[in-house]
């Protein structure tokens, strides 16, 4: 007889569960889902991240174009006040005698002279040549006489003549300003996109030959372009020349009337 134990009871298989993929999917949509919200997360705090390094570079352009405005403002007011003190010593040099300028008070105001010449070199004042130089608008200001040939020119033609020259000399100022500002924007200054369309919408004048002063800019945009010296924004005068005649009946000279008139609609003809 066997020692071993025997059983009289029918073996059973284990009993094994069975799990639908939709089940086993469930768990990896959660995490996909999960997965996705936290690189959604990721590309809006990397797109604020951009955005406020941007605008912390516009904003230090400005700043530092800013300071830079204000210190130029600053200097220009010093040479501004110190101006009619060279204008001082350069009456003293002119009435000082020969003989007067190698005494100690005529060495002591040409010293003087030479201190305050320097200095102002050192705040970035410049000698322009005035008589007999070629006529710059960036430096000169001037009055522009222009005889009619023989009094059968029509004064409207000289006026149209002018302002086409000044129109042209603002232009050159125009198109380096835009240049400017549009490397500016490339950059990032997206700030200066307003200033680009005043600019542009000057340019535009000027090319129609009219002054940028019809297009009625405000104090506060002419402020902004108050460094280009624009000549067409200047207040302009038209002298008639009339007979002494005329002087008592204006209404009866038909040369006065044309200047008036042009006078009236801020330009030549048009």
């Amino acid at each position: 007889m066997s020692d071993q134990p025997t059983t009289d009871a029918p073996f059973e298989e284990p009993e094994v569960e069975v799990v639908s993929d939709d089940v086993l999917a469930e768990p990896v949509e959660e995490d996909l889902d999960e997965l996705g919200r936290v690189a959604k997360e990721r590309d809006e705090l990397r797109e604020m991240a951009q955005r406020l390094q941007a605008d912390f570079e516009n904003y230090r352009k400005r700043a530092q174009r800013q300071a830079e405005d204000s210190a130029g403002k600053l200097a220009a007011e010093v040479l501004v006040a110190l101006l009619p003190v060279l204008d001082t010593f350069d009456l003293a040099q002119a009435h000082l005698a020969d003989d007067a300028a190698a005494s100690p008070a005529g060495t002591a105001l040409l010293q003087a002279k030479s201190l305050l010449v320097d200095t102002l070199a050192k705040l970035g004042l410049e000698p322009v040549a005035g008589a007999d130089a070629p006529f710059d608008p960036q430096f000169h200001d001037a009055v522009a006489h222009a005889p009619a040939e023989d009094g059968s020119s029509d004064p409207l033609d000289q006026i149209d003549i002018l302002n086409m020259e000044l129109c042209l000399a603002d232009m050159e100022s125009i198109e380096r300003r835009i240049t400017r500002t549009k490397k500016f924007i490339k950059n990032g200054d997206t700030k200066l996109k307003d200033e680009l369309m005043m600019l542009e919408q000057i340019q535009s004048c000027l090319e129609n030959a009219e002054p940028a002063r019809k297009l009625g800019l405000t104090e506060e945009q002419t402020e902004c372009i108050k460094d280009i010296n624009m000549l067409t924004l200047k207040p302009v005068l038209f002298v008639a020349n009339i007979g002494e005649d005329d002087i008592k009946h204006p209404e009866l000279c038909e040369a006065a009337q044309k200047v008036i008139g042009s006078v009236l609609l801020g330009h030549g003809r048009g």
